[in-house]
């Protein structure tokens, strides 16, 4: 999904609303339970992905987060046949130097929504053709050849963020590119050994088309959502009774395999009829119901959208406040507060339920 941010001192931050008493806290995990991966988007670059700064990075995992989450675009990684530029992915895995205890989530993105993202050489051409299907090999031999070198493993790898957005208006391409896919998956199994391989679906479109979720995730080692309850339309946000009902769909909908959130989030804003309790109480909500699902080990990772890091509350309103869209995500993300300015109420929900599963 397309997201609109602010940009403040060369900083790009999610805005957040105020006010409202405490959030419940999320209920305490199963003590057998294993630790869960959970992050939490600290920026909103959208060729780094969402990887903040080092100071973000140690704040974030002294409050519970044990994750962090890179994206790659192949043409980034490929600028010209053959020839490898790695240095956005060095960037990221530098900041988790000083973080050795700290898990990542690698995106490699063919397709970014309803785009492709691949080499110009390539983008043209059907996603099934041998050309295609050789170069994407050889790009993620050479990720986990350069991964390897740095001594550094992802937990999971997706193909393509939000595909479904591509493959709903490009149906009779459904076939080619689960070829792709699926020869990604081989591909990263054998040289990735034990990683988990899946690719990224919206909600709407998985509660909309649960056939096309099922055959595109076919071969998948589990199942990765991005979640924002919302009406598209209004842009008024769910009710949370709602939530639940859509948090309990999408583990139905993954047929028995663990499944994951490479984006979740509510936004506060009053334009969408929210709060920065309502907010908040998403935060307690969605952990809860979640619990029962990870503590029977169905729960692969899930990354929060977001953290505004060190940013005053309440911020100023976006640049056009009777915009609803860009209302609604530039205040999606929650403050940990600064100097002079609590935090918003979802920090602690946030960090009471991040800390029950990783600690």
């Amino acid at each position: 999904m397309s997201r609109a941010f602010r940009i403040t001192a060369l900083a790009v931050t999610f805005l957040v609303g105020c006010g409202g008493p405490t959030a419940s806290p999320s209920a305490p995990p199963s003590p057998a339970t294993a630790k869960t991966l959970v992050g939490i988007w600290q920026s909103g670059s959208a060729t780094r992905g969402p990887v903040g700064t080092a100071d973000s990075v140690a704040f974030v995992e002294r409050n519970g987060v044990n994750a962090e989450y890179f994206a790659l675009e192949w043409r980034q990684v490929e600028p010209s046949p053959a020839s490898y530029d790695f240095s956005d992915l060095d960037f990221d895995l530098a900041l988790l130097g000083p973080h050795p205890n700290m898990k990542f989530v690698l995106l490699v993105k063919t397709i970014d929504l309803d785009k492709r993202t691949m080499p110009a050489d390539l983008s043209a051409l059907p996603l099934d053709d041998p050309a295609v299907v050789s170069r994407f090999g050889a790009l993620l031999d050479a990720i986990a050849t350069h991964l390897s070198a740095a001594q550094a493993a992802p937990s999971h790898v997706l193909i393509d963020n939000e595909v479904s957005s591509y493959l709903v208006s490009h149906r009779s391409e459904i076939a080619a590119w689960k070829t792709l896919y699926d020869s990604g998956i081989d591909r990263l199994h054998t040289s990735l050994p034990g990683v988990k391989v899946g690719t990224v679906f919206t909600f709407a479109s998985a509660k909309q088309e649960p056939d096309l979720l099922r055959r595109a995730n076919a071969n998948s080692d589990f199942i990765d959502y991005t979640y924002y309850p919302v009406d598209f339309g209004s842009w008024l946000v769910t009710p949370l009774s709602i939530v639940t009902q859509d948090l309990t769909l999408m583990a139905d909908l993954a047929d028995g395999r663990p499944f994951s959130f490479t984006e979740i989030g509510y936004s506060s804003s009053a334009r969408s009829g929210s709060s920065d309790q309502l907010q908040a109480d998403f935060v307690a909500e969605m952990f809860q119901v979640l619990e029962s699902y990870r503590s029977s080990d169905r729960m692969s990772f899930l990354i929060f959208v977001g953290l505004a890091y060190n940013a005053p509350n309440p911020l100023p309103p976006p640049p056009n406040p009777d915009d609803a869209m860009q209302d609604f995500y530039n205040y999606l993300g929650i403050t940990n507060g600064n100097d002079t300015s609590a935090p918003s109420l979802g920090w602690p929900a946030f960090v009471t339920g991040a800390s029950a599963w990783t600690k």
